[in-house]
């Protein structure tokens, strides 16, 4: 098994080119090799329990982010859409946490990554990406806490307009 740490401090675990392809969703990974380079440096684990506790753990971390380009920023438009970003945060993680460990049992969660985005426009750029990417940890029968990922990656789309456009 293969392993790489991403940019955000979470391991992606992959047994061969085919299962990266298939994650790929058919893409020719080959002819793609910067997008590749790419998912794996920004994309979060693919298999088991510690990967969803990992995740749990990044969204503490871009939380606390959040929260520290919050109170640097001179931008009021910033200041808004980065206050909006962590206090979300915080209920998500709190509650796709209690979701996964009323269906598939507790969960430890490991030392919060590290991020070193300082500029809130590529922070929530490569956060969304991230989010998209992180879908992975989800396998099976996890309709329930799916739905309630994507709710959270919609209200991410939106504080990622408002970082864009409105500051």
């Amino acid at each position: 098994m293969n392993c790489i740490t991403s940019n955000f401090g979470c391991k992606l675990f992959w047994r061969d080119k085919y299962q990266i392809c298939q994650i790929f969703k058919g893409t020719n990974v080959s002819k793609t090799a910067t997008t590749f380079k790419k998912f794996l440096e920004q994309v979060a684990p693919v298999e088991g329990s510690s990967n969803f506790a990992q995740l749990i753990a990044t969204l503490f971390a871009v939380r606390n982010k959040a929260h520290e380009l919050h109170l640097s920023t001179e931008s009021f438009a910033e200041h808004s859409a980065l206050k909006e970003l962590y206090e979300l945060l915080i209920d998500y993680a709190d509650e796709l946490a209690e979701m996964y460990q009323g269906r598939f049992g507790k969960i430890s969660l490991p030392a919060p990554s590290v991020i070193v985005q300082s500029c809130p426009q590529a922070f929530i750029a490569s956060f969304v990406e991230w989010l998209e990417m992180s879908k992975m940890v989800f396998v099976g029968d996890n309709s329930a806490i799916l739905n309630k990922y994507e709710e959270l990656l919609g209200e991410v789309y939106k504080i990622k307009y408002k970082l864009e456009n409105l500051s």
